[in-house]
């Protein structure tokens, strides 16, 4: 499925788009008013389509046909993992579920069947790392289950100076680290068996999305704007830049390339070397008139392209 993209509306129709020529080569009817929130995954020659009212649509694009639709018990708001042919996804009503792309079964459900979901909601997808997946709650507490199974494995409560935290956004994990962003504006490296904080650092403001990782530093924007590169090791804000406007969707770091959008229907891309942000180009969108959009999805970059969705309606298509 090289070169094509999947672009949800909030209509009834999820265009698919051949980025070689910008042309929509078919549409996928969803028959669903919510329209689509999360992105669109391929699961070999299936495409399946997350939408707001927890269903997901599943399509063989090959033969642009709908072949199921799966309605999971509660909305879904985030975008799924794909493990071994099945959708990982998190609803609002507490449950993370399995999802198969080819029978459009559950394979497995967390809590089980007949059991109540989480009474806390998740702040993101489920993360995944050495065949387990990392489940946080807006309390703190991350369920760690394994992700063929969905058994619960362990839990682990995320502590700040002694105390729970609760938490917001995804968090990051590596082999023998916990990344998280708290609601009171810090972020923190915890012990992952533990849930000890190791460090914390204070950010200007509460952060717009989670926490990014590249090899040695942890990457995250807050509300008023603000990029923090701190060391993963000792927690060092060792770089800052400023962008000077709100952030509107969750940046994406493609190689050594930070791209995000802010209002004004602007799009900042930064690249990041060593240990200093250096701002290489920026693109603002504009209607037919010139008038400036509001950017409406996180930017995706597919094939050196980066694409975004606006509220004139437009999927629009920039050369990284």
């Amino acid at each position: 499925m090289d070169g094509l993209v999947l672009v949800p509306t909030r209509g009834d129709e999820c265009a698919v788009i051949d980025l070689t020529t910008g042309e929509v080569t078919t549409s996928l009817a969803l028959r669903n008013p919510n329209g689509a929130v999360a992105q669109p995954v391929f699961v070999a020659d299936i495409v399946a389509i997350p939408m707001i009212d927890g269903r997901i649509y599943f399509h063989d694009l090959a033969r642009r046909r709908l072949v199921g639709v799966y309605e999971a018990p509660g909305e879904l708001r985030y975008d799924p993992l794909v493990i071994d042919g099945a959708l990982i996804i998190a609803t609002d009503s507490g449950y993370v579920i399995a999802v198969d792309a080819t029978s459009q079964r559950e394979r497995w459900r967390y809590p089980g069947p007949g059991r109540p979901g989480l009474v806390q909601p998740a702040t993101g997808a489920p993360v995944l790392m050495n065949g387990e997946l990392w489940h946080v709650t807006a309390d703190g507490l991350v369920t760690v289950l394994d992700a063929g199974t969905g058994r619960n494995v362990r839990e682990v409560r995320l502590a700040l100076h002694s105390r729970t935290t609760s938490v917001r956004h995804q968090v990051a994990v590596t082999r023998d680290a916990l990344f998280a962003v708290t609601s009171d504006a810090h972020v923190i490296r915890a012990n992952p068996s533990t849930g000890a904080a190791i460090w914390s650092t204070q950010l200007g403001a509460r952060a717009s999305s989670a926490p990014i990782l590249t090899a040695d530093h942890v990457i995250v924007i807050d509300e008023d704007g603000v990029i923090s590169l701190i060391r993963a090791r000792d927690g060092r804000v060792v770089a800052r830049h400023e962008l000077g406007v709100q952030p509107v969707a969750a940046p994406v770091l493609d190689g050594d390339l930070l791209i995000v959008a802010v209002r004004g229907g602007r799009l900042f891309a930064l690249e990041v070397s060593g240990e200093e942000f250096t701002r290489t180009w920026e693109y603002a969108a504009r209607t037919p008139d010139g008038d400036p959009v509001r950017i409406t999805t996180r930017p995706v970059v597919r094939d050196a392209v980066v694409l975004f969705g606006a509220d004139d309606g437009r999927l629009r298509a920039v050369l990284r």
